[in-house]
């Protein structure tokens, strides 16, 4: 959940920063390259991760789009996030890998007001000789007034969440 959070924290940080300057429809995309090494995947989230033998090298590229368009005064902002490339396990094992996330908020310039952040997607997907691992889940991401992160409503999970390492 910390690294999560950390990508969480970040992403709104991002879409707070760019809607101060955002005009009716603003467009931001930037693609950089990505590499974590992943100790362990998300216990928070229900549990351990049997599936993988942690930790996990991710080395990859991250494209990353957002959109802010604002109506009213009010800023519709979409963040889509992908990252692929190879990962190496603790074992010396290589995979493939995917991850997707899709956040969504809705918010006016103003850092008095709680913000909750929705993710329609975040998927996770692993691919290599100890065969596939697919994780996803939707939910929102809560901040109060001054942006910091209260807590995290997850929904429509799919396999073991615990084992999204991003």
């Amino acid at each position: 959940m910390k690294r999560t959070l950390i990508i969480a924290s970040l992403s709104v940080a991002v879409l707070l920063t760019m809607s101060l300057t955002a005009r009716a429809e603003k467009i931001t995309e930037v693609t950089v390259p990505f590499d974590m090494i992943v100790t362990s995947g998300h216990p928070q989230f229900g549990g351990t991760c049997a599936e993988i033998d942690w930790p996990l090298h991710l080395v990859g590229v991250s494209h990353i789009v957002v959109h802010d368009t604002v109506v009213a005064g009010v800023h519709h902002f979409v963040l889509e996030n992908g990252v692929h490339g190879g990962a190496t396990d603790g074992a010396g094992n290589t995979y493939v890998f995917a991850y997707n996330n899709s956040l969504k908020a809705s918010f006016t310039v103003s850092l008095g007001d709680p913000t909750t952040v929705d993710f329609d997607t975040d998927s996770f997907n692993l691919e290599g000789p100890a065969g596939h691992l697919h994780v996803s889940f939707s939910g929102s991401l809560i901040f109060d007034a001054s942006g910091n992160f209260i807590g995290a409503d997850l929904s429509h999970a799919v396999g073991n969440v615990s084992c999204d390492p991003i």
